[in-house]
């Protein structure tokens, strides 16, 4: 995401916490080899709609996957933890 360009991924674990369907990628059902090509396809075959969703994802990712805050957030849970 954060290299601006749109995920396709299967919907396990927590992709949907990462992914926006439709905003910053698109989520497909485990499984569904047609549905995963069909993603692929629509992003390829539509060149704007992959560089707004690409842009959003990048906007995204730097946020939700930012090293330093992903860090912070580590270094308050074992605090906590240890504090416990």
């Amino acid at each position: 995401m954060q290299a601006g360009v749109p995920v396709v991924a299967t919907d396990v674990g927590s992709i949907r916490e990462a992914v926006d369907d439709g905003e910053t990628g698109l989520v497909v059902d485990v499984g569904d080899i047609e549905a995963m090509a069909a993603a692929i396809r629509s992003l390829r075959d539509d060149p704007a709609r992959r560089a707004t969703m690409g842009k959003r994802a990048a906007e995204v990712g730097l946020v939700r996957f930012d090293v330093d805050e992903a860090t912070r957030q580590w270094v308050e849970l074992y605090r906590s933890v240890a504090a416990g």
